[in-house]
């Protein structure tokens, strides 16, 4: 199994990214992560367009679970964000669900590993994450 910590170099990785037009209108959904390729379209010159994204990132706290469970996968399938990532590290067991293929504001493909389990992301993110790095406080 290949793991690597760092995004392929045709790729960035961008903190705390936005996501405009549809999503945005929708819900306030500022990711904890994007991952967009270095040609991603933007609004105004600076916020990511959601359709660009690669992927989103999210991980939940305890301010933030019903938006982060629920809420947010909705607003980036409608948005057009190809994967989502929720890191869980409040659930029991902490876990990560892994959303794809978006259609008519749902994600088609949904699954779910505990910390501990690798979790490969598909094209054209294409890395094998091992999750056991993250830790419960």
């Amino acid at each position: 199994m290949t793991t690597t910590t760092t995004a392929p170099a045709h790729l960035r990785a961008v903190p705390g990214g936005r996501l405009p037009r549809t999503a945005r209108e929708l819900f306030d959904a500022l990711p904890d992560l994007v991952l967009a390729p270095p040609g991603c379209p933007r609004r105004a010159g600076r916020e990511l367009m959601a359709s660009g994204l690669i992927m989103a990132a999210e991980v939940v706290d305890e301010d933030s679970t019903h938006q982060d469970r629920r809420d947010k996968p909705a607003v980036y399938a409608q948005g057009g964000v190809p994967i989502l990532l929720v890191v869980d590290p409040i659930a029991t067991p902490a876990t990560l669900t892994l959303y794809r293929h978006p259609d008519g504001g749902a994600y088609r493909v949904v699954t779910t590993v505990a910390v501990g389990e690798p979790l490969a992301l598909p094209g054209p993110v294409g890395v094998t994450l091992d999750t056991s790095a993250i830790v419960k406080d």
